[in-house]
Order: structure tokens, then C-alpha cells, then sequence
């Protein structure tokens, strides 16, 4: 029968020595070493002292004298608020003497590595032999305290005068920008918490508020208009929202102003929100899609064809691809006759422009070599009036 630790298809179990059944839950398998033994023993004792004081309960002939009572409220102070020992206690009073335990096993009887979370606090297990961390650990290139116990530190915590930490939700010392509770907050250098100022961490801006905390959604900062996400950081680039496309940098969203975004090209309008559709800006119509890009070349909007360069319509008689097209006064393809610049063009079912002789509506026109319509001429013999119908030449 198995017994003590086996090495199980790549995972590692403890077997109880008399029992022979598989550890769950906190184990202890090794002895303490006598200082360990004499810490877990006084943080103990101090916690049974402190709660009979707290409580007053005390028999009549228990009750400290002065002296005893001095010594009790200074153990008081030492577990005071913000103290790694306060910390401790919490924890303990949760677990209860297990958690002293140096090993944790899963509900499946494997031995536990690496962070794991119970009942609400972070451990780390040492990842080669699952041994639990106490006291500061560095991990990964971040800072931690596990205290007596080997609950991760969270929240703001004070030692001495001089001394004060914060840690994260996951028990990360502070540096730069962390989550306590549900609030984003920047730690500086000097130790202290930002405040109405924007900040740089890891790569990301965030702006702290009045109250200390990262701000999110969307703020009006010194007339610009900026948004963070559900974490604090500054939206950068496109964003879009229910209410539109945005463009943001260090100067807040942009307005009125044209930005190419990789191989796109927008406008934003006075609040900021990318256009769509027809759009007159500075004079000139522009078509934009509807994901709010400008639009080039070929394009069908409310069933006609235009070509656009640079989101601009073009007019009139245009060479594309070798074909030779009128867009005409509208700027928009289209079969039959087609007015420009007070010159008359007959365009083909396909938009390109007819040349030479045309027969249209059992009249014969002429059109010279750029498409217009010749009148009060005579072209092969026949004379053109000034509507420019030809009549055979008598």
C-alpha cells in the first residue's frame, strides 16, 4: 500500500503513513524547523490573548493587572489596523490551524503548484516541490507578501511610522497603477497616491480623478474629451461606441479633422464621431461608407454609380481603365443624354461616351472624337441644324 509521497502518471499525491489514504485540503508533512515552530506557537497564543482581552472575558481572579494590561494593549497595536499581523489574524480565524499546513492538495488528491485561491485569499505553491511561500516572495518580477500564514497581502497595509505598502487585488505590490477593490490607483514614487493628473504605466495612460481613482468612460479634460475603458485606460486610436466612431490620442478625441488609420482614410465632425454618407466639408462633397471610411473608385450609393477619388465625385468626361465615360453635371453614371458645361454628350448603356454618328429616336446626331454633339454644321454630307439633327445635304 502507498504511503508518503508517490509520483502518480506525471502528478504527485501524499499518502497518510498509517491510513494510507490520499491527502486533500491542507497537509503537513514535514516538521517545522524550531523557529517556525516558536512563531506559529507566539502568533497563537497572541490571537487567544487578544480575543479574551477584547471580549473582557475573564474570570474574576484572571483579570490582568495594570502591568499585564499595559503589555496586552500594546500587543493590541501590533495587530492594530493595516498591520500584516491584523492580516494574519483574519486569515487564521478563517482557516483555523490548518492553514499553518505547509502543503495543499486538490479535491482530485494532487499536490497544489504555482497561485491558488481559496476560500477568497492567494497562495503560491512552490511550482517544483508545492512547498507553501511565506514572508516576501519575488515571483514572475513582482512582489509579494505572504506573512505567517501564506495568505497573499491585499489592500494597504502600514509598518512602523514610515512604512506603508499597498498590494492589489492579487496580492501584487504596488508600483504604478493597481486595482484595490474595484478602483483602479497610481502609486508614486515618493509613495504617494495621484491625484487629478494623467499618468503612465506599462505602456498605458490612465487619468486619476479627485478622489485618487482611474477615471473610465468618457471625460470632458480641459475641453478635450477623452475615454477609458472598465480599467482606467486610455482608449487610443478608433474606438467606437453606441454612439459612433471616435478617433483618440494624447490631445482627446479628434474634431473636425481628417485621420488616416492604416489604409483608411475618415473625418470627424465637431463631437468627435466619425461622418458617414455625403458629407460637405470645407466646399467640397465627400462620400463616406457606412463603417464611416472615405471612398475611392467605383462605387453604388442609392442605386448610382460614381467614381470617386479621394471620396470626391467625378464630373463630366473622364478616362477610366481606357474607357472614356461622362459623369456629367450630377457626377453620377448614367445611359442616354448627358449635359456638361453647357455641351451636349450621348452615353451608351454602359456609361462610356458615343462618338461619331448615333442614330436616337430614329434621328441621326454626331458627336466629334471628345463626345460632344456637333450643331449648324455639315458633317459627310449632311447638314446638322441647331438642335443637331442631321438632314441629307440637297
Amino acid at each position: 500500500m502507498a504511503d508518503g509521497w508517490e509520483d502518480i502518471d506525471e502528478d504527485t499525491y501524499y499518502f497518510d503513513k498509517k491510513t494510507h489514504v490520499a491527502a486533500t485540503g491542507w497537509t503537513n508533512t514535514d516538521q517545522y524547523t524550531d523557529d517556525e515552530k516558536k512563531k506559529i506557537k507566539e502568533f497563537k497564543s497572541n490571537v487567544s490573548k487578544l480575543v479574551k482581552f477584547e471580549k473582557d472575558d475573564y474570570k474574576k481572579d484572571e483579570k490582568p493587572d495594570e502591568k499585564e494590561t499595559q503589555k496586552l494593549e500594546e500587543l493590541a497595536d501590533k495587530f492594530g489596523e493595516k498591520t500584516f499581523n491584523a492580516y494574519d489574524r483574519k486569515v487564521y480565524e478563517k482557516f483555523g490551524g490548518a492553514v499553518f499546513y505547509q502543503y495543499y492538495f486538490y479535491s482530485d488528491h494532487t499536490l497544489c503548484t504555482g497561485f491558488h485561491k481559496i476560500n477568497g485569499y492567494y497562495f503560491y505553491f512552490d511550482e517544483e516541490t508545492g512547498k507553501k511561500a511565506t514572508g516576501w516572495k519575488t515571483i514572475d518580477g513582482k512582489r509579494y507578501y505572504f506573512g505567517l500564514t501564506g495568505a497573499a497581502a491585499v489592500g494597504e497595509f502600514e509598518e512602523g511610522e514610515d512604512k506603508k505598502y499597498t498590494f492589489s487585488n492579487e496580492g501584487v505590490l504596488a508600483d504604478g497603477i493597481v486595482k484595490i477593490d474595484a478602483e483602479w490607483k497610481f502609486k508614486k514614487e515618493d509613495g504617494s497616491w495621484a491625484k487629478s493628473e494623467f499618468v503612465t504605466s506599462k505602456g498605458e495612460t490612465y487619468y486619476i480623478g479627485e478622489d485618487e481613482a482611474a477615471l473610465t468612460g468618457w471625460h470632458t479634460i480641459e475641453d478635450k474629451l477623452y475615454h477609458f475603458d472598465n480599467d482606467g485606460k486610455l482608449s487610443k486610436g478608433l474606438f467606437s461606441d453606441d454612439s459612433g466612431l471616435y478617433y483618440i490620442d494624447k490631445n482627446g478625441a479628434q474634431k473636425d479633422k481628417w485621420v488616416t488609420a492604416g489604409d483608411k482614410t475618415y473625418y470627424f465632425d465637431g463631437d468627435g464621431k466619425a461622418v458617414s454618407g455625403w458629407r460637405e466639408i470645407d466646399g467640397t462633397d465627400f462620400y463616406f461608407d457606412s463603417d464611416h471610411v472615405l471612398q475611392n473608385e467605383w462605387t453604388t450609393i442609392d442605386g448610382k454609380k460614381y467614381f470617386l477619388q479621394n471620396g470626391v465625385a467625378l464630373r463630366g468626361p473622364v478616362y477610366i481603365d481606357d474607357k472614356y465615360y461622362n459623369f456629367g453635371e450630377d457626377g453620377y453614371l448614367k445611359s442616354g443624354w448627358v449635359s456638361w458645361r453647357g455641351q451636349k454628350f450621348y452615353n451608351n448603356k454602359n456609361g462610356t461616351v458615343v462618338t461619331g454618328w448615333k442614330k436616337i429616336g430614329g434621328k441621326r446626331y454626331y458627336f466629334n472624337d471628345y463626345g460632344m454633339m456637333l450643331i449648324n454644321t455639315t458633317v459627310d454630307g449632311y447638314n446638322i441644324n441647331n438642335d443637331g439633327v442631321a438632314h441629307k445635304a440637297k
